[in-house]
């Protein structure tokens, strides 16, 4: 009785079976087609290299600032803070020194 009323509804459709080969994406997610991970992961590092590109040309500013405030000031130390807020840190420290040193001999 179910199923006599199950294929009665279905009379007005026609079903088409195909292959699992002859359907797109059939093997889902993780198909075989590597080039989407690849695009992925080249962006991926391209990303970081511009990002760190970035950094290190900032960097490169900021020890070039830090190098001239220690000449002006006779510091003779040469090590640097690999984080760049700790370079912008004794940067801001060497300039208030700087200021007031200019502050006094006027």
């Amino acid at each position: 009785m179910i199923m006599e009323t199950f294929f009665s509804t279905l009379s007005d459709y026609t079903f088409i079976i195909l292959n699992d080969e002859d359907v797109p994406l059939s093997a889902g997610p993780g198909s075989s087609d590597l080039r989407m991970i690849l695009l992925i992961v080249a962006s991926a590092v391209l990303l970081a290299a511009v990002l760190s590109a970035f950094y290190f040309i900032n960097r490169k500013q900021l020890i070039k600032r830090l190098s001239s405030l220690r000449k002006q000031l006779g510091i003779t130390e040469t090590g640097y803070s690999f984080l760049n807020s700790r370079l912008e840190q004794e940067i801001f420290d060497l300039e208030v020194e700087v200021a007031s040193t200019i502050a006094v001999e006027v």
